[in-house]
C-alpha cells in the first residue's frame, strides 16, 4: 500500500492495516482516519452516504490472493477444483 501511494507522490505518515473490512468501515465513520476497501465492499455505506468514496487515483491498486493448504496433503477433488477455478479467474483478470 505504501509503495503505491509513494509511487503516486504521497508518502503515508500512519498506516494500519486490518483483516476486517467492518472494523475499517466503522474506524472511517467515528473520524479515525480514512480506509482503502473495493467499492462494493462499502456499496451500502456509500448508497446510504455514512461513507464517502474518492477516486484513488490514475493507477489501478492490485492485491495479490493466495490459496493455502497443508504441505504434503492430498487434496480433494472439491479442493483442487476450487483452486483451478481461483487460478482461472485470477489470469482472466490479469491486465
Amino acid at each position: 500500500m505504501r509503495k503505491y501511494f509513494r509511487a503516486d507522490g504521497r508518502d503515508l505518515a500512519n498506516v494500519i492495516e486490518l483483516g476486517s473490512m467492518e472494523a475499517i468501515k466503522e474506524l472511517v465513520k467515528i473520524g479515525i482516519g480514512v480506509g482503502v476497501l473495493a467499492p462494493w465492499v462499502a456499496r451500502s455505506e456509500i448508497a446510504d452516504q455514512s461513507l464517502h468514496m474518492v477516486e484513488m487515483g490514475k493507477k489501478t491498486l492490485k492485491r495479490e490472493w493466495g490459496v493455502c493448504y497443508l504441505k504434503g496433503r492430498k487434496l480433494s477433488l472439491i479442493e483442487e477444483t476450487f483452486i483451478g477455478l481461483c487460478e482461472s479467474v485470477c489470469e482472466s483478470r490479469e491486465d
